[in-house]
């Protein structure tokens, strides 16, 4: 009741307080104006502190592990919608490269979205060390999926490596497929 109070108060900071220590009482799965006000301010002073954390910006930076259960939760909630997309631009944004491998393996597709964080991360990821964390996660997808099953897309996984800057590894790459015995692999590998 007093974090609502806080809220129509425009005290949005003191608000979120208390609507984290509501715990599991503050429901985010509610639909109001309230709920989304806080989940957002929660969402931007989340991301704040995990931004800081990755780039070291400030020594110190702790992160309320309540905060993290409502981010948690709202990943859950994307994941439960079918918005994979709007969780891998959360996971992006707060820097959670563990989020971005969840949304992509629970996708009804997972192909399109390796292909969505891969041109996210080749297009608009500034920072060349979190770049290169996505591209090695995706890398690491792309060798998980071909020990799985028989859907190899070697294009794509070359192409990784290139970003990578991982020529030994397309090396490797382009003498398994001309030594294979499978019949056209040594053209794919052309």
């Amino acid at each position: 009741m007093a974090s609502k109070v806080f809220y129509h108060l425009e005290e949005y900071d003191d608000a979120l307080r208390l609507a984290l220590e509501a715990g599991d009482k503050f429901d985010i799965m509610v639909e109001s104006k309230y709920v989304q006000t806080l989940v957002h301010k929660c969402i931007d002073s989340y991301t704040e502190r995990r931004v800081a954390i990755h780039e070291k910006k400030q020594e110190g930076v702790e992160i309320d592990p309540r905060m993290e259960a409502i981010i948690n939760r709202k990943f859950e909630q994307c994941f439960c919608e079918g918005k994979f997309k709007q969780a891998i631009g959360i996971a992006l944004e707060t820097k959670r490269i563990d989020m971005v491998r969840a949304s992509i393996e629970r996708a009804n597709n997972p192909s399109s979205m390796v292909a969505y964080v891969f041109t996210l991360a080749t297009d608009t990821i500034k920072s060349k060390d979190f770049r290169t964390d996505i591209l090695q996660m995706i890398l690491d997808v792309y060798e998980t999926k071909q020990e799985g099953g028989n859907d190899h897309d070697y294009y794509k996984i070359a192409k990784t490596q290139f970003h990578l800057n991982r020529p030994d590894l397309t090396a490797k790459l382009l003498i398994k497929l001309l030594t294979s015995t499978k019949e056209h692999d040594y053209l794919i590998a052309y």
